[in-house]
């Protein structure tokens, strides 16, 4: 019946939970941040660094500070054309203050989503997604943050014969600054060392190594091959000397300066201190929802799956 019922509403499409995309900067949804009165458009800086609780970063510029000192906000995705996708309420638990602005830490207290019937949403999630320990609500509050395609980059860190290389996709780069900030689960061996040594290295690399790069995703927890076993070549970073990926495009090395243990994932807040290009930019590898992935199949617009 499961199948019987896929083939009809879904015919060729592919559910999963997350669908891997591939674009460079052309992306079809805005995000606005919602204050009182006020509505700013966010889509540029505004960070999903935690799934449980559902925790967003948003960066606020100095002209925008009085307005974190509210404690309810919502977050609107939307399309261009102002057709809602999804509605997120948040509370502030939260702050870091830079000179130029400040991050605000937020978590999800309630989800509206508009990608399909709410009927058809609770089909999807009863009969695809459901699983012990993952309720409706939070079903819908990760499908609100992936909303919004979230950019995959490649993470190293290095100390003495131990290293670590390893994709994210909770990375965010705040404009105007050297400033990034890192979601990286309690469960990744590296962390701890990161911490304690305040450095980590971040790669921007194209979608056309996607292979190599999910490859990396067992490195999280998992026992490491040696950079000799790898299935590409690394070099050095120039001042810390981490390991980078070949094909990587840039990198940036990154000191740490703050960490927030946000529940599921420990937040990273760092500067970077060197930053290296090594050829044009690409088409990246990217993360959405499948129910984002859906709506726009049926509206004639979805983005190049990988």
């Amino acid at each position: 019946m499961r199948n019987f019922l896929k083939n009809i509403l879904y015919r060729d499409i592919r559910l999963t939970e997350y669908t891997s995309i591939t674009l460079n900067k052309n992306i079809s949804e805005k995000v606005f941040l919602k204050i009182a009165d006020s509505k700013i458009d966010v889509s540029d800086c505004h960070w999903a660094l935690c799934l449980q609780p559902v925790t967003f970063g948003i960066w606020l510029s100095n002209d925008l500070i009085d307005l974190s000192q509210n404690k309810i906000y919502k977050l609107s995705f939307e399309m261009k054309n102002g057709r809602k996708l999804a509605e997120i309420r948040l509370s502030a638990i939260d702050e870091i203050r830079e000179k130029k602005g400040t991050l605000l830490l937020a978590r999800v207290d309630k989800c509206k989503l508009f990608h399909v019937f709410a009927i058809e949403a609770f089909f999807l999630y009863n009969v695809y997604y459901r699983k012990p320990g993952y309720s409706f609500k939070k079903f819908k509050s990760y499908v609100s943050a992936f909303s919004y395609p979230r950019k995959v980059r490649l993470v190293s860190f290095k100390k003495d014969e131990y290293y670590n290389i390893f994709p994210m996709d909770f990375v965010g780069e705040i404009g105007q600054t050297n400033f990034y900030v890192f979601g990286l689960r309690h469960t990744n061996q590296a962390l701890a060392e990161i911490i304690k040594e305040k450095k980590i290295a971040v790669s921007e690399v194209p979608f056309n190594y996607k292979k190599h790069i999910y490859q990396l995703g067992s490195h999280h927890s998992s026992h490491l091959l040696s950079l000799e076993q790898l299935p590409f070549k690394t070099f050095e970073s120039k001042n810390f000397g981490f390991p980078i990926p070949e094909f990587a495009r840039s990198y940036h090395e990154i000191n740490v300066t703050r960490s927030i243990n946000l529940g599921s994932h420990m937040l990273l807040w760092g500067e970077a201190k060197y930053e290296e290009t090594r050829s044009a930019d690409q088409d990246h590898l990217y993360h959405i929802h499948f129910l984002l992935d859906l709506f726009l199949e049926r509206n004639g617009s979805p983005y190049p799956r990988i």
